[in-house]
């Protein structure tokens, strides 16, 4: 008789370890950022932004990046599929709304990509890493290393660039932007609770279309080109 009144409490072990710990809802990642084909220019090179602040909660992300008096930033509602967006170079600075038409420009810009995933998991900063490969289409010898996590409560953290394949949050990757390529290596991660307020952009005064906010970024970067 002990051994079948042993056997329910014996299954309630075998859950509560075997489901390890809960994904984080709400926190933030810091990226180092870098640019591997930049950095014989050492005047240019040394005034780039070399760290993005990823911020997520509720469906939500907001990533910045920010240096001297260059700030971008891009909200994106995950569950309705919306971005949004905060330029701001010296003393001009204004908003952006993405349609569906931009953000499918923002997912083939420059390149589309192939995805294979592989078995290899590494441990980054407490979350379990998965790894996937991403092979451009048009230029088989560009192949990028990603590394990505499930363990953030994030669904749908990617659908709107060119990995959006991958279901998890990037951790480590490389895309091609504005003429450049930018290198993202997670170093720091914080579950913690975040206001509303940290997922909300500047507001200006001023509102200009995709076409404006992408050419202003590809003019900031061309000098790297």
């Amino acid at each position: 008789m002990r051994a079948l009144y042993s056997i329910p409490l014996l299954l309630s072990f075998f859950v509560l370890f075997s489901c390890g710990e809960p994904k984080a809802e709400e926190g933030q990642i810091v990226y180092a950022v870098e640019y591997p084909e930049a950095k014989d220019n050492f005047v240019l090179y040394g005034i780039l932004p070399r760290e993005m602040e990823l911020t997520f909660k509720g469906g939500k992300m907001k990533t910045e990046i920010k240096r001297a008096n260059f700030q971008n930033s891009l909200l994106v509602d995950c569950n309705k599929k919306k971005v949004s967006a905060y330029y701001q170079y010296s003393r001009e600075g204004f908003n952006v709304n993405l349609s569906d038409a931009d953000v499918k420009k923002m997912q083939a810009d420059p390149s589309v990509y192939k995805i294979e995933f592989k078995d290899d998991e590494k441990d980054i900063l407490g979350l379990k890493a998965l790894k996937a490969i991403a092979t451009n289409k048009s230029n088989p010898k560009d192949v990028i290393e990603i590394w990505y996590t499930e363990d953030i409560a994030l669904e749908n953290s990617n659908w709107f660039h060119p990995f959006h394949e991958v279901p998890g949050v990037l951790l480590e990757y490389a895309i091609d932007r504005y003429g450049i390529r930018m290198e993202f290596k997670a170093t720091a991660f914080n579950k913690k609770k975040i206001a509303d307020g940290d997922l909300k952009l500047p507001l200006s005064r001023n509102e200009k279309n995709y076409d404006v906010y992408n050419q202003k970024l590809n003019d900031l970067f061309k000098p790297f080109e």
